[in-house]
C-alpha cells in the first residue's frame, strides 16, 4: 500500500493504524446519512448553495462542488427527500470522479470500478480504503457540510 495522498484532501493521510480502526469500526456500525430534520447542523464553515444547486433537491440527482478556497473538491447526491450524501470527488484508488448510482445509492468509480455505499464506505475494491465523507445538513437555502472522522 502506498503512502500517496495525491487524490485525498489536504490534511488526510491514512496510517495502518487508522486503517485498522476504519475497517474494524465501519464492520460494527454504519453511519446514515443526515436527516437534516433529525440531527443539528454543525459549524463547519462549509457551505452549498441550493439556489445555485437546485438539483440537489431532487431525490437521484448529484453535482460535483468544486470550491477551491476551501480546498474542497466533493460530489453531493440527494439520497432521498431532505437526506444528502457527499463524498471526496476523486477516487482514491485512482484519479476517477465518483458517480451516485441513485438506484442502488451507491458510488461507483467508473475507470476501475471500486464501489463506496452511501456514507463512502469501501464495498468492493480495488481501492483499499474508505473514501472521504461529510455529515450534511439542511439550513435554509444552504446545505452544511462537515467532514466526518475516521
Amino acid at each position: 500500500m502506498s503512502n500517496s495522498n495525491q487524490n485525498q484532501p489536504p490534511g488526510h493521510s491514512l496510517n495502518r493504524r487508522a486503517f485498522l480502526v476504519s475497517a474494524l469500526c465501519s464492520a460494527c456500525t454504519a453511519k446514515a446519512p443526515i436527516d437534516s430534520a433529525a440531527e443539528e447542523c454543525a459549524p463547519s464553515g462549509l457551505s452549498i448553495d441550493l439556489l445555485a444547486h437546485p438539483e440537489l433537491l431532487i431525490p437521484g440527482r448529484s453535482v460535483a462542488i468544486s470550491q477551491p478556497e476551501n480546498l474542497l473538491h466533493i460530489v453531493v447526491a440527494c439520497v432521498e427527500e431532505g437526506r444528502w450524501s457527499a463524498v471526496w470527488r476523486i477516487c482514491n484508488h485512482g484519479a476517477c470522479d465518483l458517480e451516485w448510482k441513485a438506484a442502488r445509492q451507491l458510488w461507483d468509480c467508473p475507470c476501475h470500478h471500486s464501489i463506496f455505499d452511501v456514507n463512502g464506505l469501501l464495498l468492493s475494491g480495488p481501492a483499499e480504503r474508505d473514501q472521504v465523507a461529510y455529515d450534511v445538513c439542511r439550513e435554509g437555502d444552504l446545505l452544511l457540510l462537515a467532514r466526518r472522522e475516521l
